[in-house]
């Protein structure tokens, strides 16, 4: 026995290639000869057509002699290619060649045509005799099927067609019934003209009309309506109607002439559709005569042909034009991806189960999707709004993917054992419809207009094509959604599964009577009746570039496609429906000027982003018969069209080839300018180009005498068109170790790339073209990689699809076969498997496949047998494409194995599920995005006005808006608000960023996005407002971080020409993001003994300000900023911290600072930090009316440059500050600049002071003395580290400001009992008491605490405080305090923590700093137990914390009530965010038990530590590289770190850094291994990082 030959993969993939033998079957099968092998679900049909087919001998015969004569031609033409292919060397010349097969297919056309005809005839005069024969003996008037129109609530204007094919139907069974058995069989096209020939009795009444002969029938009721009528998306998804219908009877009489289908061509291969094709005889009374109007027929297009292709050529083909890469035959129009050409498992032909009830009205029990998704569209811009949109919008894709996956699923089991049941809708040409939780489903399949002409496929069936006119469908919808106010759409989905693919819609409330604007039954009537809705749609169309034109029978001029459907819906809304053929489609004929016109003017559409790009609006019928205007006007649209397609070939493809070798030159440092040179240079030098600019005008395309377009001089971009085009490919190129973080960035790449091509308004089939003239070898892989894999995307989806088909079961386990078998063949690293299958060029390769997916996209070189495609592509890149396009789930594991292994195969068991794609419009992309960023921005702002710490996850949510808010791009790259959003977006994570260099890089992004899509929203002065902050924030970063002044200087310069022009068009034009550069109306001053550093975004804000300040004063004069700006700046109430950073002292000084205070004159807080402070600044301070509390910190008067005299000294200043600023109730001097003499004369004017702050100052008991008269409404007293005052001074004040709150007389050792016995006789009201490092005795301490009942905070650190003191916090109960000092105190016992555990307030206490003990642990743990708010600890000096933890670690579990845990959050010390572990004894386990005890710790001080190892030997922790990288993961959440008194390098501060994300402050206090210069290049570095 002959062992079992093992198949190739040519043989497991013979789906997509049309072998001789099924060649031949075509023939025989078209004729009606021999039946295919297709679906059970299709036997019914079968057997009838079977039995029809035994009556028709003859016609067999001639049949079959046609067919055998096609069979030699084709088996020639076979015979042919494989000469050709095998000798690709010497390949002939393809011109030739593709006119020859075009030769043979037309004479195949022709056969095929005139024996349709002739089979017509004979059937005409054989059914005409048996019908006289009839009519002689006795006739019979059978009565014909009523047809209730009313319980039809059916889709669109395609199912017209459908109910008519029913009506056919029912009527044929009729005529079959009443004729004799001997009847001869008829052919599909005789079946459709059989009501020609029913005799008058037969009566079906149109509209309740009844004609009064036949001839009349035929004319008035135009039959061409009823029998090929489609619509213009022909495959019936474009609306829904879901109100309920009066119920009304209509009855239709269908006579139609028999159809003889006669095709000629014009000069261009144009074929040209009589008024017999359609039997179409339209009256035209109104323009004098009649004329043949055939809406989904191609005009007649006689234009002038350019005879010189663009990629006509093979020589050449190294320039960047590209040559002709077709191989012979690659012209003709096949179907590759279905098992054979005529079997197809058509989803239109299985039987439908009437279901009772069925209606496209919402029954109220399901969800009303629709109701709901327009009332959130009602609702202004906010994050509910888009919260809820976002909501119900991934609801309805989730319903919808889920449904549509069992549907899909389900199709070929019977309809009993269906889950989700199709709809009787009464006819099934255009697919079925099911309808599930109020969404409607219907399959995308193409339709057959007349027998033998489909609507996609033309000569057979394509539903390849139909279903890339239903992706037209979003993009419509997307663009009209963008633009119209008025008008509603809905929600929509396309689920891709198992390669069938579903529309999905929410049904909407409107019906047949409700439409206004557009036709829905093919042009036979076209309705223009709302005013309203006509004015928007002329307003949208000339937004879009769409040229408004005369369609339809009568004769209306609109705008948009002649079969758009717009409802004034019975909600009061207008809903528009069929988006597919919004944009116009391309002139086919550039590739290949031999190609005639054919079906792809239906779903070969232009970009939008293309058609903003003509000078001319353009028709969105070009080429169809859906024009009915008079010639010339017909001719001129498609004239547009035509020269808008050869702009495209002509001029932008060959730059957008240039500009992406240009690429990778741009991204290493060069700046704009030099780019644009070299744009200039290589867009400059282009010959190929049809369209010249002079003076931003282009020139209309000239023609010689042979017809062919000249060339012209090179092209003149403008600096806004040079700007558009700039692209950067960063991570093209390959790595020996490839990881998922590679190939995610690769692929970003690739998006990068497909943005591009997109926002310049090419069409990505396309991409071959560009790949094979790119000349960069990494780019051109990069590309090519992409086009490999969305050819296997279609080779996939195609065998899915058919073993669906046959498997005719729910199952996934063949479908991983599929994919695991793809996985091998293109992941094998023995070069010689399948070596055949990729190298070839012949019918079943993949090279052969390829190029008719993408034309011309292998080079001569490349189709050579001796080049394995896989060497020149990036197989595991095309693998993990293939992955991330098809939504294959694989294991993890698995996944890893293969980013690791470069040996790695993908098997079937590391397949865990092949998924559904699923696309919608990006509205849902861009609500979730929207939704994200408003509650981010929310919470920053919150954040911000609290002084709290912004949370990490706000990064991540930041993130995920821009990802959503790209894909929103994805599908519309020029669209405005979803451009505006993004940048916005954008602005924010830059603004939070922690890393300075990352922010710059996405401001430069930003501007990118916004460059190239101005010349489309070009005046927009919102978006010209946002592109000058973004310069703005920029320059600030170059300025405040990069310390390059330079930079600043360029980027201000032209933030300024921008806001200029934007404030000039509208001065409101920056309200929406002012707020987040500068920082108005905040106002969180507060007065703190305890200095807190200001964080990076008020720092951020401030610098932003100074530099919009800065920017308006280089302006002129005449400039609208110096009007608009300073309204702005009248906004800003509190500048809480302003200092010019060291690294800029030398450039920018007190002239700044003076300019700044200039421009704030409504300033309520204002702390001047840092700076000389000279008259001028003191000048400006004076002008602020309504300033409330102003800090001079650091602050030294200087008048050495200045030429004002109205200011001499700081004296002067104080007096006139309190004279004028009659405001002022708080003022704060830290400065040892600040003495007796700055006070002297001006003690009468401090009366009105409510806070008044010294702190290190050089004041005596003069100035005390000299005040206290005048403090009697003080109310907070801080005399901080001001060491020259003495008990007599304080007394003085003391006694006159006896409505203290809060006092500190901390560090100065001249206070003594003397001043505490003043203190505790007016103690009563205070809320405050700072008394560290004074000296007063522990009773006076504890006298003086015992009169405070509402303490809140005592701050006794370093003091002679003792045990007393806690009684006499017991003697009041102390139920206000809060915040607890005690460090260095009195050493704590047993019965010291006893009365601290006795408090009232132990349990409300937040802060506390425990002095040194030698109590139990036991006791300190019940302490900190009962501390339930602690937020802020500070162990004692010496505090042996492994120990300590070690004891809690012991006797947690104990059954103590005490020390019961029961839950994490009631564990000890879970809420402390502050922890300070100075001088204590640690180790690393108990530092890793601490933060595991403390999961919201943020500070955390780790100076002067004394670290131990287990065997409780000392050790230098720093000096232990491993030792420090594990401290460092546990700080990865800390916002501030104490490293002082250690031995820490500044490489391990840049570790830590990078470890901790969120750090922010980090104290160096004596590290004697970080230098004076190394602290300034880390703070150089790390400029959102404070450093002391």
């Amino acid at each position: 026995m002959e062992p079992k030959k093992e198949k190739s993969f040519n043989d497991v993939m013979s789906y997509w290639a049309v072998k001789d033998t099924k060649e031949k079957d075509l023939n025989i099968n078209k004729s009606g000869n021999k039946l295919p092998n297709i679906s059970p679900l299709q036997q019914q049909q079968q057997i009838i057509n079977k039995e029809n087919n035994n009556n028709n001998n003859n016609n067999n015969n001639n049949n079959n002699n046609n067919n055998n004569n096609n069979n030699n031609n084709n088996n020639n033409n076979n015979n042919n290619n494989n000469n050709n292919n095998n000798n690709n060397e010497n390949l002939p010349d393809e011109n030739q060649i593709e006119q020859k097969e075009n030769q043979v297919e037309q004479q195949e056309i022709e056969q095929k045509i005139e024996k349709e005809i002739k089979e017509k005839l004979e059937i005409k005069e054989e059914l005409v005799g048996e019908e006289n024969k009839q009519e002689e003996q006795e006739p019979i008037k059978p009565k014909s099927p009523e047809i209730k129109r009313e319980s039809l609530n059916f889709y669109s204007s395609t199912d017209i067609l459908e109910k008519e094919r029913e009506i056919h139907e029912a009527a044929e069974t009729v005529i079959e019934t009443a004729t004799t058995p001997s009847t001869p069989s008829r052919t599909p096209a005789t079946n459709y003209d059989i009501f020609t020939y029913k005799t008058q009795d037969e009566k079906l009444v149109v509209s309740g009309e009844q004609p009064q002969n036949e001839e009349e029938m035929i004319c008035s009721n135009h039959s061409f309506y009823r029998a090929t009528n489609s619509d213009t998306s022909s495959t019936g998804y474009s609306g829904v109607y879901s109100a309920q219908q009066e119920q009304q009877k209509q009855q239709q009489q269908h006579r139609q002439p028999q159809q003889r289908q006669s095709t000629q061509t014009d000069s261009y291969g144009s074929p040209m559709y009589s008024s017999d094709s359609y039997k179409s005889n339209v009256d035209s009374s109104s323009t004098g005569g009649s004329s043949s109007y055939n809406p989904y027929g191609i005009a007649h297009y006689s234009g002038s042909d350019n005879g010189n292709g663009f990629y006509s050529s093979e020589s050449g083909e190294s320039s960047t034009s590209g040559g002709s890469n077709y191989l012979p035959g690659e012209e003709e129009d096949e179907e590759f991806f279905v098992s054979t050409n005529d079997n197809v498992h058509r989803v239109n032909v299985l039987p439908v189960e009437a279901t009772s009830g069925c209606s496209w009205t919402n029954s109220g029990e399901e969800n009303n999707w629709n109701s709901t998704f327009q009332h959130f569209m009602d609702l202004p811009c906010s994050e509910e709004k888009y919260k809820n949109l976002s909501n119900i919008a991934n609801d309805f894709v989730y319903c919808a993917d889920s449904f549509g996956k069992i549907i899909i699923s389900e199709l070929h089991l019977p309809i009993d054992q269906k889950t989700i049941k199709p709809l009787d809708l009464g006819g099934v040409a255009g697919g079925y419809k099911y309808k599930c939780q109020d969404i409607i489903f219907k399959f995308v399949v193409d339709t057959e207009l007349i027998p033998g002409l489909w609507m996609y496929g033309e000569h057979k069936r394509s539903d390849e094509r139909a279903q890339k006119s239903a992706g037209h469908e979003i993009k419509g919808l997307n663009h009209f959604m963008e633009l119209s106010t008025l008008i509603r759409f809905p929600l929509m989905a396309i689920i891709d599964y198992r390669g069938y693919r579903l529309l999905a819609i929410s049904s909407l409330p409107i019906n047949k009577s409700t439409i206004v604007y557009g036709s829905c039954d093919g042009g036979k009537t076209v309705h223009k009746s709302d005013p309203a809705v006509n004015e928007e749609m002329e307003r949208m169309a000339k937004l879009m570039n769409l040229k408004g034109h005369v369609v339809g029978a009568n004769k209306v001029f609109i705008y948009g496609p002649g079969d758009i459907e717009i409802h004034a819906g019975l909600d009061g809304r207008k809903y528009m429906l069929d988006f597919a053929r919004v944009f116009p489609p391309e002139f086919p004929k550039i590739l290949s000027t031999n190609k005639r016109i054919g079906r792809e003017i239906f779903y070969s559409m232009v970009r939008p982003e293309l058609l903003s790009k003509s000078e001319q609006p353009i028709s969105s019928d070009a080429f169809s018969g859906w024009q009915t205007d008079n010639a010339d006007i017909v001719k001129e649209l498609n004239d547009d069209t035509k020269r808008l397609s050869e702009r495209l070939h002509y001029e932008i493809i060959p730059d957008c080839i240039k500009i992406i070798e240009s690429s990778k030159q741009n991204k290493k440092g060069n700046n704009n300018n030099n780019s644009n040179k070299d744009l200039t240079s290589l867009i400059g030098t282009s010959s190929n180009s049809a369209f010249s600019s002079h003076s931003n005008t282009r020139s209309t395309i000239s023609h010689s005498g042979s017809g062919e377009f000249s060339t012209y001089s090179p092209s003149v971009l403008t600096s806004d068109e040079l700007e558009e085009v700039s692209l950067n490919f960063v991570n093209v190129g390959g790595k020996i170790k490839k990881t998922e973080k590679d190939f995610s960035e690769k692929s970003l790449e690739v998006l990068k790339m497909i943005d591009f091509l997109h926002s310049r308004g090419v069409n990505l089939r396309y991409l071959g073209i560009i790949s094979k003239s790119v000349s960069d070898r990494e780019i051109k892989n990069l590309l090519l990689t992409e086009v490999v894999a969305r050819v296997w995307k279609k080779i996939i989806r195609s065998r899915i699809r058919e073993k669906m088909d046959s498997s005719k079961r729910p199952s996934e386990g063949p479908y991983k076969h599929i994919m695991s078998d793809v996985f091998e063949v293109i992941l094998t690293t023995n070069k010689a498997k399948h070596r055949e299958f990729w190298t070839e060029t012949c019918k079943g390769t993949f090279k052969y496949v390829a190029q008719r997916v993408f034309p011309k996209c292998l080079s001569k070189t490349d189709r050579q047998t001796s080049v394995d495609i896989r060497s020149i592509i990036d197989t595991r890149f095309l693998a993990y494409r293939i992955i991330q396009m098809m939504n294959i789930r694989i294991n993890n594991t698995a996944f890893g194995q293969f980013l690791s292994n470069p040996k790695y195969i993908i098997s079937y068991k590391d397949i865990e599920e092949v998924g559904s794609v699923v696309k919608y419009p990006n509205i849902i992309d861009f609500s979730a995005g929207s939704f994200l960023f408003y509650e981010s921005q929310r919470i920053i702002n919150e954040t911000d006005h609290s002084e709290g710490t912004t949370p990490v996850e706000i990064n991540r949510w930041i993130e995920n808006s821009q990802i959503k808010l790209r894909a929103a791009a994805r599908s519309m790259p020029l669209s405005f608000k979803v451009l505006y959003r993004s940048s916005m977006t954008n602005i924010l994570l830059a603004n939070i960023s922690t890393n300075f260099k990352e922010s710059i890089e996405i401001c430069k992004t930003t501007l990118d996005s916004i460059r190239r899509t101005r010349s489309k929203h070009k005046g927009i002065a919102v978006l010209l407002a946002l592109e000058g902050i973004i310069r703005l924030k920029l320059g600030n970063y170059y300025l405040f971080c990069s310390h390059s002044y330079l930079d600043f200087k360029r980027e201000i310069d032209q933030a300024r020409e921008k806001l200029e022009e934007a404030l000039s068009l509208d001065p409101n034009a920056m309200n929406d993001f002012i707020a987040q550069s500068i920082p108005l109306e905040r106002l969180t001053f507060k007065t703190e003994v305890r200095d807190k550093a200001l964080s990076f975004s008020e720092r951020r804000r401030n610098n932003e300000l100074f530099s919009m300040v800065l920017m308006m004063n280089d302006s002129s004069e005449q400039s609208i900023l110096r009007t608009i700006l300073p309204n702005y700046f009248k906004r800003i109430i509190q500048i809480k911290d302003f200092s010019i950073p060291l690294a800029l002292s030398r450039i920018l000084g007190s002239n700044e600072i003076n300019l700044l205070t200039s421009q704030l004159p409504n300033l309520h807080c204002f702390n001047v930090n840092n700076i000389t402070f000279t008259p001028e600044i003191g000048k400006n301070i004076l002008v602020m009316k309504d300033l409330k509390n102003l800090k001079l910190e650091k602050t030294f008067f200087s008048n050495s440059k200045s030429t004002s005299t109205e200011i001499t000294s700081l004296n002067h200043f104080i007096k006139l500050l309190l004279t004028e600023s009659k405001s002022l109730v708080s003022l704060q001097l830290n400065s040892r600049a600040i003495n007796d003499d700055v006070f002297e004369g001006n003690y009468h004017l401090f009366s009105n002071l409510l806070k008044l702050t010294l702190i290190d100052t050089y004041i005596t008991d003069k100035t005390l003395i000299g005040l206290a008269p005048y403090l009697g409404k003080l109310i907070s007293l801080s005399l901080t580290a001001s060491r020259d005052y003495k008990d007599e001074g304080l007394i003085s004040v003391l006694e006159s400001a006896q409505k203290l709150k809060s006092l500190c007389v901390s560090y100065n050792s001249n206070v003594t009992d003397k001043s505490a016995q003043v203190i505790s006789k007016y103690s009563s009201e205070l809320t405050e008491l700072y008394l560290s490092r004074s000296k007063i005795s522990a009773p006076m301490i504890a006298e003086i605490v015992s009169k405070t009942p509402k303490i809140r905070i005592l701050d006794l650190s370093s003091s002679f405080a003792d045990v007393s003191m806690v009684y006499s916090l017991n003697h009041h109960g102390s139920k206000h305090l809060e915040q607890l000092y005690l460090s260095n105190t009195e050493k704590i016992g047993d019965d010291y923590l006893d009365l601290l555990l006795n408090l009232s307030s132990t349990s409300t206490l937040k802060t506390i700093h425990m002095a040194e003990t030698d109590a139990s642990d036991e006791l300190v743990w019940k302490l900190f137990s009962k501390m339930e708010n602690i937020q802020e600890l500070k162990l004692p000096a010496h505090f042996h914390l492994p120990s300590f933890m070690e004891w809690f670690d012991e006797n947690t579990n104990i059954n103590s009530e005490d020390m019961m845990v029961n839950s994490v959050s009631d564990q000890p010390l879970y809420n402390l965010k502050t922890l300070d572990l100075t001088m204590a004894v640690v180790s690393l386990q108990s530092i890793q038990q601490i933060f595991q005890l403390c999961p919201q710790l943020e500070n955390f001080t780790f100076s002067a530590i004394t670290f131990v190892n287990d065997q409780s030997i000392v050790i230098d922790w720093c000096a232990d590289e491993l030792l420090l990288f594990s401290f460092f993961g546990l700080f990865s959440n800390l916002r501030e770190i104490n490293l002082s008194n250690s031995n820490i390098e500044s490489r391990n501060i840049r570790t830590l850094i990078c470890k901790c994300p969120s750090l922010r402050i980090i104290h160096l206090w004596n590290c004697k291994n970080i230098s004076s210069q190394q602290l300034y290049d880390l703070s150089v570095q790390y400029p959102y990082i404070h450093f002391d």
